[in-house]
């Protein structure tokens, strides 16, 4: 009974943040949209979530949130992506998993970081560091091992917060956000999006880096 109560509260706070969203006078999200998305929360909530988590991991709503609230940590994805490009990823070993796991540690409301290497002529993953809040803080971030993401492969765009630079030019997909014109960000917020493994309500910042010398 109480995690039905837990369920609903977070319902609530989802809600209302779609609803601030739209008080804030964004004429381009259809009525439609928010419907759909009204409807995947409730879904969730009372735990009706049919083959949701059985055919794919993740479900992403089609309204934005007020990403406001977490400019901070916009700030300090970009600035980090920017020490990457500067610096050259293939060059300095164990910078990916530093930077992965100071960006956790510098701000509470992080709880996982990726950092992927991808091969620019082929698409495969070099390498892959992926840290995470553990629950309670508990001894820190802990570096995720079985990442689903295979050395040699491309990573699968199933992820809400990953797109194939080849099928999706300048790495920019429906899956994101359109950013505010009057920002200049580095990367883009994607939609909420519901993770079965987690079962939390997710968002998440992706920054495509270009190679060292070479400005995206």
């Amino acid at each position: 009974m109480g995690r039905c109560f837990l369920w609903r509260i977070r319902t609530f706070v989802v809600a209302i943040l779609i609803e601030l969203f739209l008080i804030e006078g964004n004429a381009l999200v259809k009525k439609e949209d928010i419907e759909s998305s009204l409807k995947s929360i409730h879904d969730v909530a009372i735990a009706s979530l049919g083959d949701l988590c059985v055919t794919k991991q993740f479900n992403s709503l089609t309204v934005p949130l007020n990403t406001l609230r977490f400019e901070s940590t916009r700030q300090k994805a970009d600035l980090a992506a920017t020490l990457l490009q500067d610096l050259g990823v293939a060059h300095h070993n164990g910078l990916q998993d530093a930077i992965s796991k100071n960006l956790i540690i510098a701000d509470k409301s992080v709880l996982s970081a990726r950092i992927l290497a991808i091969n620019a002529s082929t698409g495969s993953l070099v390498s892959c560091a992926w840290w995470q809040k553990q629950g309670l803080d508990i001894g820190g971030p802990k570096k995720v091992l079985d990442t689903g993401m295979e050395v040699g492969n491309r990573p699968n765009t199933e992820y809400p917060w990953y797109e194939d630079a080849d099928s999706s030019p300048g790495v920019r997909s429906p899956k994101f956000v359109e950013s505010p014109p009057n920002v200049a960000y580095k990367g883009w917020w994607t939609f909420p999006y519901y993770s079965c493994l987690s079962r939390k309500w997710l968002i998440s910042y992706s920054v495509p880096i270009p190679p060292p010398g070479r400005r995206g």
